[in-house]
């Protein structure tokens, strides 16, 4: 405070004057506890006495001598108290309170409210006494206000169609204007990165998604405030672009049999998010089979799965596809096999039609016997031993299957012998081959190519390879044979197997009566001299069955069950699911078969073992003694 003192003496009148007083004096004090202003006033002095001076003075005294806004509507109460000086209040008097600028404050009734930001002056007054208060308005931004655009969805790497809008306020909720705010995302992008309030207090951007689907947030902050608001969107995948194998790949089983795991397919967008609402188409593409279902829809997860796949009955390579629109992917699967089955050609050059139709032979007894047997030793076999037209040699190498050679070759000219087969070394332990041969007239077929019967042929000659027909008479699988061990007949006209699978899967098949029954076993063909007779199934009882003695008028020459079937009663470990589809034929059947067509007059030699083996690698020639 300021305090002015002043004092006027006169003691002859008593009289108070402000001028030609000599004894006046005035002083100026600072006083720090508050503003005030002390106001200095003449008191009279009592007749006769000395001159003296006597002091009096009032003050005005504020609650506050500074103001500071930081949010405009802000408020402050202003108090001004007058008192003398003895701290006495001074009644009757009543302090006035104005503003310099009441766009930036006002005041009335001693409350100071903030208006905008600036600085101003509250000026308080009391009589002549005043007193100044300094006021300063300056907004404090808070956390901005999310105005518009969350919770927004768009596809991934895609922009949002609303902008990204917020709102700088003070605590009191009043705009801000001119405030920088700043906008961060993790992935995506804003357009811009930053930008000032205007004079709403608002910014605003623009935000593309970055390319990862799922939810994306977005943080906007104001410069010097902690706090953030957080935008939330969610990137949806894109179009499907790509397609993934999920499961299911590289499965293997036996051949005619189920996958364990179904197949799986994830589609993706170009950036490699799952896509969710794809219907996938799935198809066996080699191998045969099928897939069920064939159409699956991926999930939420982008993955279309529960296709089931069962393997092809014959065996070989097996594959299946997977598409969505203009995607496709392979999936492959491998027939459960670990049989030894070689396959060595020799003599002229064969096309690849031919070729295709021995290796598909091979696919199809590998599919059916599926465990290795005993390994032998056939170091130093000379093949030439084997009696067949071109085929020499020297093995030197063991197996656990066996090694089969095959060629198309003279043999007697078109429409005699057709074919000749057998095992050439079998084992002396199992009679099971180990060494097998084939040979095809080349006279007679080109026209079974032709037909498309040289596939079937080619099979039935190797089950001869493997032993079916040809050794079960050293296994003692055949009863009342149609011939003798020099090839003249018998007598017998009902040759039967008794192998127990081969029985048990004709009667399975349908075969009763003279075709099959458990207790006479099933019907081999007495007919056809040797090279058919005890050899095969009776074409009378079978029709088309590829193992019976007299090839088909038809391509369509089912492999049963009862062929493979009798695999198992030879000593091989059989999978009866790569049979084709067959049932024993009615007595009406067959002779519409016999009425419709007529039958081959082409024959086969079927060539019985020529040779044992140990394990150990001893060779013997085998000498077949007389019924």
């Amino acid at each position: 405070m300021t305090v002015w003192c002043c004092t006027t003496g006169d003691a002859q009148t008593g009289s108070h004057s402000h001028a030609n007083v000599p004894a006046q004096r005035c002083s100026l004090r600072a006083v720090a506890l508050a503003v005030a202003l002390a106001v200095a006033f003449v008191g009279a002095c009592s007749a006769g006495r000395d001159a003296t001076t006597a002091t009096s003075s009032i003050a005005l005294v504020t609650s506050v001598t500074a103001i500071s806004f930081d949010a405009i509507g802000a408020t402050q109460s202003i108090t001004a108290t007058v008192r003398d000086q003895n701290g006495a209040v001074v009644a009757g008097v009543t302090p006035v309170f104005t503003s310099s600028s009441n766009a930036i404050a006002a005041v009335s009734g001693g409350t100071v409210t903030a208006v905008s930001n600036g600085r101003t002056t509250i000026m308080v007054s009391a009589g002549n006494a005043t007193a100044s208060i300094p006021v300063t308005v300056s907004q404090v931004a808070v956390a901005p206000v999310k105005i518009g655009g969350d919770t927004q969805a768009a596809l991934v790497g895609r922009p949002l169609g609303a902008a990204i809008m917020v709102k700088v306020r003070d605590r009191l909720g009043v705009a801000i204007s001119g405030r920088l705010v700043a906008f961060t995302v993790a992935g995506g992008s804003a357009n811009p990165t930053s930008a000032t309030t205007g004079i709403d207090g608002t910014a605003q951007t623009l935000w593309t998604l970055g390319t990862v689907a799922g939810v994306q947030l977005m943080n906007v902050t104001s410069a010097g405030v902690s706090d953030a608001a957080t935008f939330s969107a969610t990137a949806m995948p894109g179009p499907a672009a790509a397609i993934a194998i999920a499961g299911g790949d590289g499965q293997t089983t036996l051949a005619g049999s189920t996958l364990a795991n179904p197949l799986a397919t994830a589609v993706k967008d170009q950036y490699g998010n799952n896509v969710p609402n794809v219907m996938v188409t799935y198809t066996v593409t080699v191998g045969g089979g099928s897939i069920t279902p064939g159409v699956a829809s991926t999930g939420a997860s982008g993955v279309a799965t529960g296709a089931r796949w069962t393997l092809g009955n014959k065996g070989g390579a097996q594959s299946a596809s997977a598409t969505a629109g203009g995607l496709i992917i392979a999936f492959t699967a491998n027939i459960q096999s670990s049989y030894s089955l070689i396959l060595r050609l020799f003599g002229r050059p064969l096309s690849l039609a031919t070729q295709g139709a021995f290796t598909d032979a091979v696919d199809r007894l590998r599919a059916a016997i599926v465990s290795p047997v005993q390994t032998v030793s056939l170091g130093g076999f000379d093949l030439a031993g084997c009696g067949l037209s071109g085929l020499t040699g020297v093995l030197n190498e063991t197996t656990a299957g066996v090694i089969v050679y095959a060629s198309v070759g003279p043999i007697d000219g078109a429409g005699k012998v057709l074919a000749q087969s057998g095992p050439c070394v079998i084992r002396t332990s199992s009679a099971l081959p180990a060494v097998g041969v084939m040979q095809f007239d080349e006279a007679d077929i080109e026209q079974y190519i032709s037909d498309g019967r040289f596939k079937p042929l080619v099979l039935h000659e190797m089950n001869h390879a493997l032993g079916l027909g040809t050794i079960w008479e050293d296994r003692g699988l055949l009863l009342n044979p149609a011939l003798n061990a020099s090839g003249a007949a018998t007598g017998s006209t009902d040759p039967r197997y008794s192998g127990a699978a081969g029985v048990a899967n004709c009667m399975a098949l349908g075969g009763a009566g003279t075709a099959c029954t458990m207790a006479t076993g099933v019907a081999v063909e007495a007919s056809g001299g040797a090279g058919t007779a005890d050899g095969h199934w009776r074409k009378s009882q079978f029709g088309n069955e590829v193992m019976t003695g007299f090839i088909a008028q038809t391509s369509d020459m089912p492999w049963s069950a009862m062929s493979v079937g009798s695999f198992q009663d030879l000593g091989y470990t059989v999978n009866l699911g790569a049979a084709d589809t067959y049932r024993v034929p009615n007595l009406l059947t067959l002779a519409r078969m016999r009425a419709a067509v007529a039958q081959d007059t082409t024959r086969e030699v079927l060539r019985r073992p020529v040779y044992g083996v140990t394990a150990g690698g001893q060779m013997h020639p085998i000498v077949r003694r007389a019924r």
